[in-house]
């Protein structure tokens, strides 16, 4: 009976598979084949330990120069338009595997897109697109770079869809609010052009990114939004209008602790907003938490419903998290406007084609419970 393959024959197999899927995944991105070439081994180095342009080149024993050249020829169009397509590439493919699946199986993935940025510490002011934002991590302003995202969530799997570096802050700049809508406007039409259907998702982001016109824009595509909310909005109750921190207390007393589906106790009240018209509130002391929490959803759900979607949100900042820690984001500090987009796409390209190599090694029994940070580390 022959010997089963070691582990790092099998990952060495799976990568060199996903090497080549990504390589032509890339090219529609690039402007000839040795930028392909270069943007691949760039990604692929934090597998080398190696988080930044001269790293990898000195690892490989490479003079660092072409490489910074070629990469500033890769203009700011094909840096957008990598960063807001390439996510697509993976995802779609999932999403119709997911379809052809049982509605059981379906319902237990609990699709989400999910929308939050990020801001990178930046002290230098020769680097590009450094304003004064702030941070929710840092709970104070700073400056840095702030980057934004919509990710695809399916169960555990977090697919970056749309990134893009947000702009210093101006009249002519879009708000938050208005380039998430942009983002959802995006994701509908290129999964409607794939056959699937965006109502089948879901959508949730803090307080930040609800707008009137976020809500004028799941209304139209009929997708259903959770959102956080902010102490100074206004709600209208019963006949009663009073700013959320009264509501907060006074439905603090009514929260269930055995609502059908939920693992935290939750309280939920139909309301009208002067600004977003009506809504529906849930109320909820999520564990670990002494105060209440609320959200604002955007179309009739139910209240499981609703928390499943809240506990999928998280797996945002988790992907920010390992963008940072694990990807090293904040190492590469390439200057111009089409280097502040190759520092975000490299580690793009790096976080798919991991995610890839940990979704194609799952198969094996052994590889079944290994994670993305334990597959790097």
């Amino acid at each position: 009976m022959a010997n089963p393959p070691q582990a790092e024959d099998l990952i060495a197999e799976e990568l060199g598979h996903e090497l080549d899927t990504m390589k032509g995944r890339l090219q529609p991105f690039c402007h000839n084949p040795l930028t392909t070439e270069l943007l691949l081994l760039l990604g692929a180095g934090v597998m080398l330990g190696t988080y930044t342009v001269k790293e990898v080149c000195d690892r490989l024993g490479l003079a660092a120069h072409p490489a910074y050249s070629s990469l500033q020829f890769q203009s700011v169009y094909r840096w957008r338009k990598l960063l807001g397509e390439l996510g697509y590439e993976m995802a779609i493919p999932l999403l119709k595997e997911l379809q052809e699946k049982s509605a059981a199986t379906r319902s237990r993935a609990c699709c989400v897109l999910a929308v939050d940025d990020s801001v990178l510490e930046r002290l230098s002011r020769q680097l590009g697109l450094v304003w004064s934002w702030y941070s929710g991590r840092r709970k104070r302003v700073m400056r840095g770079q702030d980057i934004l995202g919509l990710v695809l969530v399916i169960g555990e799997i977090v697919i970056p869809l749309d990134v893009r570096i947000v702009s210093k802050q101006g009249r002519a700049t879009p708000t938050k609010p208005e380039s998430y809508a942009q983002m959802l406007e995006e994701a509908q039409s290129r999964f409607q052009q794939a056959g699937l259907d965006i109502r089948e998702l879901a959508t949730s982001g803090d307080s930040a990114f609800l707008s009137e016109h976020v809500q004028e824009k799941c209304q139209e595509l009929d997708l259903a939004g959770v959102f956080g909310g902010k102490d100074n909005y206004v709600f209208t109750i019963k006949g009663e209008t009073h700013k959320a921190p009264h509501w907060r207390t006074l439905f603090a007393g009514r929260l269930q602790k055995d609502a059908w589906g939920c693992e935290v106790p939750v309280y939920r009240i139909p309301a009208v907003s002067p600004t977003f018209g009506p809504v529906t509130l849930v109320f909820c002391r999520r564990k670990g938490d002494r105060k209440v929490s609320y959200f604002i959803l955007t179309q009739p759900l139910r209240t499981a419903e609703a928390m499943r979607i809240i506990h999928q949100h998280h797996w945002i900042e988790v992907f920010w998290k390992r963008c940072e820690g694990l990807f090293k984001l904040a190492d590469s500090k390439l200057r111009t406007p089409q280097g502040v987009r190759a520092n975000v796409g490299i580690k793009v390209i790096g976080y798919l084609l991991v995610l890839r190599l940990q979704i194609a090694l799952k198969r094996y029994r052994r590889f079944a419970r290994i994670s993305m940070d334990r597959l790097v580390r």
